[in-house]
């Protein structure tokens, strides 16, 4: 008999019992013995780099590396090349203008221009007046990415305000044009008639009458302009009939521009009728051209070719 702190008495517990708890204590201490083991296990796993991956970094590493010397290398190269480009432009700038001096003294007191008494607006460009030998146009760029000679850029953008105050809308879609952009232009009319059938001088030959062959054409003074309405830019006869046109053509010479190829004059301007090409000659010139219903061939006396 076992005797509680009371006094008071209870039965012994049965053998049996106890080496069924003591047995269960055994097991549940194993169990949290695999459990420790199993989390420990999982946390160095999770923080052990494999070999394999170790490999692959270090040779991500070589190759960051090697980039960066290869970019540093291309870069020295380019600086290179940049001073050695730098170098060659000034070489060659300088021998242009040694050309250019010898040019100028060379043709000094020739007659080099077309122009009237010295008019840079009124030289004349077509197929038998080349443009001057080493003109260069003092050009200004327009909100659409054109260009023009400045020094007729604010009679025209106070024609095309007018016009706009007009209620029409007239879009410039030609300007200035460099001589590597007549060649493309000219050469892609070419090849255009070729398609219809004709053979290479057959072709060249009504190119021309299209668009001028390179160094004939006034685009290339920055005197002339192409321009449309805004809501119909075909480059044909249909030109004529829209408003906006018919309202420019009616008062360019106000601002200095003439309809540079009226119809009627092909056979003085070498160049079909364009209701949309104008060419900037100056207010006074544009007002007797405009009065006397001529072509700049015709005012300027030279129709002979």
């Amino acid at each position: 008999m076992l005797y509680r702190s009371d006094g008071r008495g209870y039965s012994e517990p049965n053998r049996n019992n106890r080496a069924v708890i003591i047995i269960a204590i055994i097991v549940g201490l194993a169990v949290l013995a695999g459990v420790a083991a199993l989390v420990i296990k999982g946390y160095r796993n999770k923080n052990r780099v494999p070999e394999e991956s170790a490999e692959e970094i270090s040779e991500i590493s070589s190759e960051t590396e090697i980039t960066e010397e290869s970019q540093a290398v291309t870069s020295e190269t380019e600086e290179e090349s940049s001073e050695e480009s730098s170098e060659e432009e000034s070489e060659e700038e300088s021998e242009e203008e040694e050309s250019s001096e010898e040019s100028e003294e060379e043709s000094e007191g020739e007659v080099v221009t077309t122009d009237v008494d010295g008019d840079w607006r009124l030289i004349l460009v077509n197929p038998w007046n080349k443009l001057p030998d080493g003109y260069e146009v003092p050009v200004i760029k327009l909100s659409n990415g054109l260009y023009v000679d400045e020094r007729a850029y604010p009679d025209l953008q106070q024609f095309m305000d007018d016009c706009r105050a007009a209620g029409h809308s007239p879009y410039i879609c030609s300007a200035y044009r460099t001589w590597d952009t007549q060649v493309y232009l000219y050469n892609n009319q070419v090849q255009q008639w070729i398609g219809y059938g004709y053979d290479e001088d057959e072709a060249k030959v009504k190119a021309a009458t299209v668009v001028a062959i390179p160094g004939t054409s006034e685009h290339q003074l920055g005197l002339a302009l192409d321009i449309v309405d805004t809501n119909e830019r075909q480059l044909n006869s249909t030109q004529a009939n829209n408003a906006t046109q018919q309202w420019m053509m009616e008062n360019c010479w106000k601002y200095g521009f003439i309809l540079r190829f009226p119809e009627d004059k092909e056979d003085i301007t070498g160049i079909i009728y364009e209701p949309w090409h104008y060419r900037y000659v100056g207010k006074e010139a544009a007002k007797e051209i405009m009065e006397q219903g001529v072509c700049l061939e015709e005012y300027l006396g030279k129709t002979d070719h």
